[in-house]
């Protein structure tokens, strides 16, 4: 029949959720790539990778109950802020508070600048990434209070016959 395989239309199409915590992962991974290429190519440092996955990272919890449309403008903070354009940023900045009193901030880690040709390369190379993942797409994936940590402790409690960190060697010991 031409529908073989269909569902049937009173079950609803199920809706695609990501793991915050793996959705982190998934974005750093780009930056460290960036970060392995060859100098050539990519100015990318260890220290600003692990910076921008941090702030990414603090962005996705921070806003993980925020209207989709604050979710995404605080995406693009993350590379902004690392960039000392705060526009973007929300009350936890520093630079931002700053400038509103009128004050200097010197970031004890530093900014990275677009004044150079380098510099102005790696913003648009951490721009893609963040451009692509910081997308309504991507953002609304992540929306919600699930988490593996959670499932991976009820796990955890209900395997004490059969732990997933130990190996029996015969399947006779999993009856």
């Amino acid at each position: 029949p031409k529908d073989k395989g269909l569902l049937p239309d009173h079950i609803l199409e199920p809706q695609f959720k990501a793991d915050p915590s793996h959705r982190i992962k998934v974005v750093a991974k780009y930056f460290y790539l960036l970060k392995n290429q060859a100098a050539a190519k990519s100015k990318m440092n260890a220290v600003t990778a692990r910076r921008l996955k941090r702030s990414w990272g603090y962005m996705i919890r921070q806003n993980i109950d925020s209207p989709l449309d604050e979710f995404v403008t605080a995406a693009k903070a993350v590379l902004e802020h690392t960039f000392n354009n705060h526009e973007f940023c929300g009350d936890w900045c520093q630079g931002k508070r700053a400038i509103k009193e009128g004050k200097v901030y010197d970031n004890p880690r530093g900014y990275l600048s677009k004044e150079t040709e380098d510099g102005l390369k790696l913003y648009r190379q951490i721009g893609s990434i963040t451009t692509k993942y910081g997308s309504e797409h991507y953002l609304d994936q992540s929306r919600h209070p699930f988490h593996t940590q959670s499932n991976e402790a009820i796990h955890q409690s209900q395997s004490t016959l059969t732990p997933k960190n130990k190996v029996f060697h015969s399947s006779r010991s999993f009856h």
